[in-house]
């Protein structure tokens, strides 16, 4: 008998190594499978669209989040930040900002599929700036303000 390797399973690295999924001899994460062949396979979507989820993805584990900067491209590989934040080649100079404003956009006026309303709201999507940043100062406000049984510090 020969002793055989322990079995890796492919977690949500599947987006950057989608041979990996389809070697059927590996254990593999069954949640990432399903996203390859939702996306790839079932309903195949536009390639911009793919990279867009992809770069989320990466990005929220990154920054804890999707307030995206308007600004805010894919880093280059070969920067030595991309390689610590694990950004894939593929990515490059992606601009997920102007994606994710793109996103807001037509969803705000009901022009996106209700799936991939679904895939971002999963990812945890901000629709609105305006509102995070408006419940963002009543909490600050709240926070901040002495309880001297009116609204203004004396």
């Amino acid at each position: 008998m020969t002793a055989q390797p322990a079995p890796t399973t492919v977690r949500a690295g599947a987006a950057r190594a989608p041979e990996a999924l389809l070697k059927f001899s590996t254990p593999r994460d069954p949640a990432a499978l399903a996203a390859f062949i939702n996306l790839r396979v079932l309903k195949p979507e536009h390639e911009h669209w793919r990279r867009g989820v992809e770069a989320a993805v990466i990005y929220d584990r990154e920054h804890g989040g999707l307030k995206v900067p308007f600004t805010f491209r894919v880093p280059a590989v070969d920067d030595q930040e991309a390689e610590g934040e694990g950004w894939p080649a593929s990515l490059a100079g992606f601009p997920l900002g102007q994606w994710t404003a793109d996103a807001r956009r037509f969803h705000t006026r009901g022009d996106m599929d209700q799936d991939r309303v679904a895939q971002l709201k999963k990812l945890g999507m901000l629709w609105s700036h305006f509102d995070v940043a408006r419940e963002e100062g009543l909490s600050t406000a709240r926070g901040g303000l002495p309880n001297t049984g009116t609204s203004w510090p004396r």
